[in-house]
């Protein structure tokens, strides 16, 4: 079997990998069930934008959620970049938690209509990206704050500020990030002020745009069943001592200790 490896669009942080024509392909998880299958880890991590814009959009999927060292030894060689997420439909195989999202976004109409609204899009993916490794690396203890205070009266005050204030930029009456309707950085959004929410609810309604946003997304009926159910990861991420971080609110089962080098 030979392998060809294609770009998904001229963006090259895209990954994807095409079985070419020739010898029959395996079976892959998602071909055997005709649904995506998203492989991560037992918690949100990067792995939770690509549940909520499926969750979003009312496409069913399965999960590969792998739970043990061994299980992780045996996928991690068929990794490109030896990390997860990686997202499988049919044919269609995609690593890189950031050219899964744009590539359903592209594919669902949740990426603007216009050029100035995809602009915005890309300028609000990549604060959130930056915003939510910052938050993970004070969970993970790699920030020279380890007080949970300072924290909060410091980097993630000025983080939430920041972002408030740029999606207010064109209305204080807005309601989306990237226009004038959802787009997948407006479920990048609520991902990163959900967990906001869940380890800091002291400090998330001091920024009350934010605030109200974080809830109308979670109001939204496909997302608010997603939210309130036991199928919702439980574990925010994993710590540095591999203890998951929990969402107080969570219904999930809480998982065992993680330590195998996934977020």
């Amino acid at each position: 079997m030979r392998i060809e490896r294609s770009p998904l669009s001229s963006d090259c942080a895209d990954s994807v990998l095409v079985l070419a024509t020739g010898e029959e392909p395996p079976v892959t998880p998602a071909q055997a069930s005709n649904k995506p299958v998203i492989s991560y880890g037992p918690s949100r991590g990067r792995a939770e934008p690509i549940r909520l814009i499926l969750e979003e959009l009312g496409i069913e999927y399965r999960e590969r959620r792998v739970g043990s060292w061994q299980e992780w030894m045996a996928l991690k060689p068929q990794m490109p970049f030896q990390q997860l997420p990686a997202y499988e439909d049919g044919d269609l195989f995609i690593v890189q938690s950031h050219a899964i999202y744009r590539y359903l976004a592209r594919t669902h109409d949740l990426y603007g209509h216009t050029e100035a609204e995809r602009i915005d899009c890309d300028i609000v993916e990549e604060a959130l990206r930056d915003a939510r490794q910052e938050f993970w690396r004070f969970l993970k203890g790699l920030l020279p704050e380890k007080d949970r205070g300072l924290f909060a009266a410091g980097r993630l005050t000025t983080t939430l500020d920041c972002l408030e204030k740029y999606f207010r930029r064109h209305s204080a009456d807005t309601k989306f990030w990237g226009g004038d309707a959802l787009t997948f950085v407006d479920l990048l959004a609520f991902a990163y002020l959900d967990d906001v929410r869940a380890l800091f609810p002291e400090t998330l309604p001091k920024f009350g745009k934010l605030r109200d946003f974080r809830d109308r997304i979670a109001a939204r009926p496909r997302l608010a069943d997603y939210v309130s159910s036991d199928r919702r990861p439980a574990a925010i991420l994993f710590g540095p001592d591999g203890q998951p971080v929990i969402d107080p609110e969570s219904r999930a089962p809480v998982p065992s200790p993680w330590t195998f080098g996934i977020e």
